[in-house]
């Protein structure tokens, strides 16, 4: 398998181009550039040939991704096969994959015509939809999950993966399952760099949506966000902190879950350490999977993280901020022995919520002097499963199908024999971020200025203790059996505890 792709070309800056002005250079690239887009546009539609090309480029980029040595070759290979995945969506995948493929390779030259591109793309596939909106649609993690499957039995009927050796169509398929199942951090990858690119946008697109209007959830200039806590919290941003007034510049709104996601998790890890007290002697914020416990590392009977973070994912590693999301399953758990905040169980469960949609303005009851109303979160509590099988997130059913992904044996062995009175040995915690909070307001901008720890040293979020959360996922699983569709499902029966 070569290097390169035969169907991809590199495009070069030539001296010309390098004596004109700025508004002519991004003139220049997007006019030489559009002949490929057109090309592989063209090229994607053409029956069998498209499939053809879309599985070479998926062999390839998987076998990238298995024979890559460091960190940073690895996270090129993922960025790439993601964009080998996108390839395969009908209509603009090819597009879409093409345009990211150039603004990647040379960030300073295309990114600031990336949404010309996408806009290009729209066009010739007679898509009516805003840069913005095809973006969202495309690194849909759920919809490209279902999709997987199929483009997995795609690879496998392809002449490119037949021509391999057994062992290495062994590694392909490993590496797409695993793709699979780890979409969200997969994509993570990608939005990172789009987190970038949007910023060298030559118009105004990060502030003012596709059809002239402001984009939704951006306050006027002089009007203060609020922190987690629902206080009015005006700009107080010193030369080492992020100002959360001009992180609405950003296209909040088009963030993907997946960075939404390791953000909440950052947030949520440095909560339950630094404010809940849950273990000491962690070295310094913001190490992840490098920093070390400088003390008696954390178990069953001394307090801190337990579960996975980092990257690569470790256990007992609390998160950085710009590493790749955890995916599915349990957020993190922490054993708070002998600590407060935890009900006096030993071990604590943690979800931990980030949203940039729906209603992104404070509850007015919030701004309220001694109000301890909180925003509600059942509708945050996912179902899973089909079937009897049936299960809401956080629930009790929900916490032991998830138990082993999370810890280790012998942890998850411990929190699943129950105390002496009959009670789980855990206390439930969900840890959210709501739009309107300072707290993701700030790490989102620390993220647009490569995540430096001392931009985002505040970690706030709203907190639901064990009996919110026991409230919160009762609401959610009434709501799974009003469908109707899952009789007979234990897991969806109301809690006592």
């Amino acid at each position: 398998m070569n290097d390169m792709n035969p169907y991809e070309e590199d495009l070069e800056l030539d001296e010309d181009e390098q004596k004109l002005d700025p508004q002519a250079q991004r003139q220049a690239a997007y006019e030489e550039a559009v002949v490929e887009l057109a090309k592989g546009i063209a090229l994607g539609a053409v029956p069998f040939l498209g499939q053809a090309i879309d599985a070479y480029d998926t062999v390839e980029s998987a076998i990238r991704v298995y024979q890559s040595e460091t960190a940073a070759s690895k996270e090129e290979a993922q960025f790439d096969l993601v964009l080998a995945i996108i390839g395969w969506i009908p209509g603009p995948g090819d597009g879409v994959k093409k345009s990211l493929r150039l603004v990647n390779r040379d960030p300073e030259r295309f990114a600031p015509v990336l949404f010309d591109f996408l806009r290009f793309v729209l066009e010739e596939c007679g898509i009516r939809t805003s840069p913005e909106e095809l973006l969202a649609k495309i690194f849909d993690a759920g919809a490209l999950r279902a999709q997987l499957d199929e483009i997995i039995e795609g690879v496998e009927d392809s002449s490119a993966f037949e021509a391999l050796p057994s062992s290495l169509q062994r590694t392909v398929i490993n590496v797409l399952v695993i793709a699979r199942d780890n979409l969200p951090s997969m994509l993570g990858i990608v939005e990172r760099r789009l987190l970038k690119w949007r910023r060298k946008q030559r118009n105004s697109s990060a502030t003012v949506s596709d059809n002239g209007q402001p984009a939704v959830g951006i306050k006027p200039k002089g009007q203060a966000r609020d922190n987690a806590d629902g206080k009015d919290s005006p700009s107080q941003a010193g030369p080492n902190k992020i100002d959360t007034q001009k992180t609405r510049k950003y296209p909040i709104e088009g963030i993907n879950n997946a960075i939404l996601s390791v953000a909440g998790e950052h947030i949520a890890d440095y909560y339950c350490y630094e404010e809940l007290g849950w273990g000491s002697g962690w070295e310094a914020h913001d190490l992840g999977g490098a920093g070390q416990w400088t003390g008696a590392k954390p178990s069953a009977l001394v307090a801190g993280k337990l579960s996975r973070g980092g990257s690569p994912k470790d256990h007992q590693k609390l998160f950085k901020l710009t590493d790749p999301s955890f995916g599915t399953g349990i957020d993190a758990v922490w054993c708070a022995h002998g600590c407060k905040h935890n009900d006096g169980k030993p071990f604590a469960i943690i979800d931990a919520k980030a949203s940039v949609s729906g209603k992104n303005k404070k509850p007015k009851y919030m701004s309220k002097p001694g109000n301890t109303r909180k925003p509600g979160i059942s509708s945050l509590l996912e179902g899973s499963g089909s079937g009897r099988n049936r299960v809401v997130q956080m629930s009790h059913e929900w916490i032991d199908k998830n138990m082993r992904r999370a810890v280790p044996p012998d942890i998850a062995r411990k929190m699943r024999k129950k105390l002496p009175d009959g009670s789980f040995p855990y206390s439930r915690h969900i840890l959210y971020t709501p739009p309107y909070s300072d707290s993701l307001l700030t790490h989102l901008g620390a993220t647009f200025k490569d995540g430096a720890a001392e931009l985002h040293d505040e970690h706030a979020a709203i907190h639901y203790s064990a009996s919110d959360v026991r409230v919160a996922v009762n609401k959610a699983k009434l709501r799974e059996r009003k469908t109707g569709k899952y009789t007979g499902a234990e897991g969806l029966m109301e809690e006592k505890q």
